[in-house]
């Protein structure tokens, strides 16, 4: 991309060098002059893509340099003079933006740093302006060309319905008072199109009427702009709509593609038959993919995932070994992957045979926080294994026949004996050493016959002794079980995986032990290869969760953006009834930077506040307390609910916790607080609308009590409200396990108290109490509770 050239008019030199260093670290052809004869000369032998000018000029007024530099640039004005009336002529000019010098430079380069960034990418957008008034419209088209804008007219209503319905419109500026139809009509129109519920929409009307701006705003436009109205205003306006369209779809397509990658994994896992699973043993949470429930004969709307629902399906005896294992695993602390076959019946009575890979992940203690896996029908595979078996026991009966046989056949069993796919050992058990064996086992083991017969048979076994190989031999003959998974080791040190299965010779006094190995080391291979492709299927899986965490941004951002538009639309107000004094802008534009600022550090304060204390420590009670109200200011205040805090404590009072934890229950208390609250509101829309925060000291603890003014709770469930998965709320509106997981952070891991009364008269609300220790005993040795909101 070819550099912009870029021209500074600025007679302070220390303003001069301080742009010029900083534009020219951002790739711009820079150049910088002094006086208006130099910018004049400067514009006679060179054009530019830009221009910053200073006003005020050593050698003259700047007003002839501006409106000759427009005709052949983009005008950037910088200036101390900050009077609405020059402002005003000079947006008619043709300027793009007027900044003061008054701010700090870093902030005045980072200004225009934006705003050239932001006329080279508006190229992509199409604003459309309605208006029968012709001088209106060609100002609007003057003034979004400059800013590289796409500018689409229309004079009628109907006109514009044509132009929306057929060009990509981003922005739609609409005169209410149209010669063909009311603007009403046509917002009307526009939202009736569900491809245009979103299209932003600014209305123009000359009227002062509070009732019929109110009106218009609640038919659909987004903002309203009185007629004569400020250049400089409404280009803000056009703006800020625009990129807060921008920004809501961009967020839209990509909450699509995550249920695209969703749907995949469902459709990848339901080829496969096979389903993935994550158990969150500490905050008692499981999540199922699609497959599992298909496995189960579930859909996933019949039931919720858990672990016991999974566990009833398994058929006795693998339900009681398989709960065994995992209570050995789990006090253990060693095995973090495991594998089992297992038999389940479906929802239907099918029988089905599952394979299941988990991962165990454990924390730095060795304690037992999640399980992660992959479950795979194997109804096939183990019926063509219980065939293969089947004829290997088959055939094991045949080979001990032919051995105990008649010397007549002897000819025939060397001949099996010697050409069996199986490496097959003869072995006397009380002497424990070997007798024979076939071509196959000295081929695999790498021994001659001679060589075997002097080599004890444990030392053919990996990792294992003539004292550890003595209970194998017990259960042969106690025939417990005739087939063992093991491994040999040849005699270059290859390990060889397989399975070797035992027969004892049925003669009276005979000593002797048949064993056949059945080489699997390519098989077992394989499988390992398979259970790393089910493990890549179980991290696409994650991608799903991703989601939700979009979902909480978006909604955390909605509340800001309306309280900034509100801002703006007060600044037209203000200036119609003359209070737009400096300390109005000053408390306007501190008011919005914080909600600018708060929109930015969203997504952090949500990782870091989802994000459970590793450890505890010293904190600021009140700071954290007032934290958790800033996150549910604006969902109160939709609702006009005021929070308030009352405390008697100092402000630099600290206690000693899980900081993140305690947030975590505070911010669920105020949340079921609000809700109440709007549930008496429907109830009474007169009520008072209020919750309140006490602090106070009630050594050793602190006191915190949260009071609403809500409906309080139903007599009859009182004692069950802090019981895992009890809700009062809709479907879909809570978990029940925020009040149950704030008892489990209070009372276990923070050593405190939560309870909760109704106020009396009853209606009038609900008292949860908290009581902290101050400092938590030094021996402690809770861990730190998951976040769960």
């Amino acid at each position: 991309m070819t550099p912009k050239r870029l021209l500074i008019v600025e007679d302070s030199r220390s303003i001069n060098r301080y742009l010029s260093e900083y534009l020219l670290e951002l790739g711009f052809l820079i150049r910088s002059v002094f006086s208006l004869k130099e910018a004049m000369e400067a514009m006679r032998e060179e054009s530019f893509d830009y221009g910053i000018f200073d006003l005020t000029l050593p050698d003259g007024d700047a007003r002839e340099m501006v409106s000759r530099a427009i005709r052949q640039s983009k005008v950037i004005i910088l200036t101390s003079n900050e009077n609405q009336l020059i402002r005003d002529d000079y947006f008619k000019l043709g300027v793009l933006d007027y900044i003061s010098k008054n701010n700090p430079m870093d902030y005045i380069c980072k200004q225009i740093e934006l705003l050239i960034e932001k006329v080279e990418h508006n190229n992509q957008y199409t604003i459309l302006v309605v208006d029968d008034s012709r001088a209106i419209r060609e100002m609007c088209k003057s003034v979004f060309e400059i800013r590289n804008y796409s500018i689409a007219l229309a004079s009628s209503g109907k006109e514009a319905l044509e132009l929306i319905e057929s060009e990509r419109i981003d922005l739609v500026i609409l005169d209410l008072f149209l010669p063909d139809v009311h603007g009403l009509e046509i917002l009307y129109k526009i939202r009736e199109n569900s491809q245009n519920l979103t299209l932003p929409v600014i209305a123009l009307s000359s009227t002062l009427n509070n009732d019929h701006i109110a009106k218009v705003l609640k038919h659909g436009a987004n903002d309203f702009i009185n007629k004569p109205f400020s250049i400089e205003q409404i280009i803000l306006k056009a703006a800020n709509l625009i990129k807060d369209a921008h920004a809501e779809r961009e967020l839209a397509e990509r909450l699509l593609e995550v249920e695209e990658l969703k749907r995949r994994l469902d459709d990848a896992q339901r080829i496969a038959k096979m389903g993935s699973f994550e158990e969150d043993l500490s905050q008692k949470n499981t999540w199922w993919s699609r497959g599992i429930y298909e496995l189960l004969g579930y859909t996933p709307f019949e039931v919720e995932p858990r672990a016991e629902l999974f566990f009833q399906h398994i058929k006795e005896p693998h339900r009681t070994l398989i709960k065994e294992h995992y209570l050995h695993l789990n006090q253990s602390q060693e095995t973090q992957y495991i594998s089992e076959d297992y038999e389940i019946l479906t929802k239907k009575g099918e029988g089905r045979w599952l394979n299941s890979s988990v991962k165990l992940i454990r924390d730095e203690k060795g304690t037992l926080l999640k399980a992660q896996g992959a479950i795979l029908d194997v109804t096939e595979n183990k019926r063509l294994r219980d065939e293969l078996l089947r004829f290997n026991i088959e055939l094991e009966k045949r080979v001990r026949h032919e051995v105990m046989g008649k010397l007549r056949l002897e000819r025939q069993f060397r001949q099996l004996f010697e050409n069996s796919y199986d490496a097959i050992l003869l072995i006397d058990y009380r002497q424990r050493r070997i007798i024979d064996c076939n071509q196959t086992a000295q081929k695999l083991l790498g021994y001659s016959k001679e060589e075997l017969r002097l080599l004890p048979p444990y030392r053919l076994l990996r990792a294992m002794s003539a004292r550890s190989i003595k209970p194998i031999f017990q259960d042969i003959l106690a025939k417990r079980r005739e087939i063992h998974d093991i491994t040999l080791l040849s005699q270059s040190g290859e390990q060889l995986l397989g399975q070797l299965s035992f027969n004892t010779l049925q003669e009276e006094d005979s000593n002797l032990l048949l064993c056949s190995f059945r080489n699997l080391t390519e098989q077992y291979l394989l499988k390992e290869e398979k259970n790393h492709q089910q493990n890549l299927l179980i991290q696409q899986s994650k991608l799903a969760a991703m989601g939700e965490m979009i979902g909480s941004i978006a909604h955390q951002w909605r509340q800001p953006i309306n309280a900034l538009a509100v801002k703006i639309q007060d600044i037209e107000l203000a200036y119609e009834n003359e209070e737009l004094t400096p300390s109005y802008v000053d408390h306007f534009v501190h008011s919005s930077m914080d909600l600018i600022s708060f929109m930015s550090h969203t997504i952090d304060d949500f990782r870091n506040f989802f994000r459970p204390s590793k450890a505890t420590s010293t904190f600021k009670v009140l700071e954290e307390i007032q934290k958790s109200i800033a996150m549910v200011q604006n969902q109160a205040r939709l609702s006009q609910i005021s929070c308030l805090l009352h405390s008697e404590l100092p402000k630099d009072f600290t206690i000693t916790g899980y900081q993140n934890e305690l947030k975590q229950v505070l911010l669920n208390l105020l949340k079921n607080a609000i809700d109440s609250v709007e549930e008496r509101i429907v109830l009474d829309p007169l009520c008072e609308r209020k919750i309140d925060l006490f602090l106070s000291l009630k050594e050793p603890f602190l006191e915190i009590q949260i009071q609403d003014t809500g409906v309080g709770i139903p007599q009859g469930i009182k004692e069950k409200i802090f019981d895992p998965y009890f809700t009062t709320k809709e479907q879909g509106k809570g978990t029940g396990i925020g009040l149950y997981m704030s008892k489990i952070i209070i009372e276990k891991n923070m050593e405190g108290k939560i309870s909760v009364i109704n106020q009396e008269p009853p209606g009038s609300g609900a008292l949860f109490t908290l009581l902290i220790p101050i400092e938590l005993r030094k021996d402690a040795k809770h861990g730190p509770t998951h976040a769960f909101l």
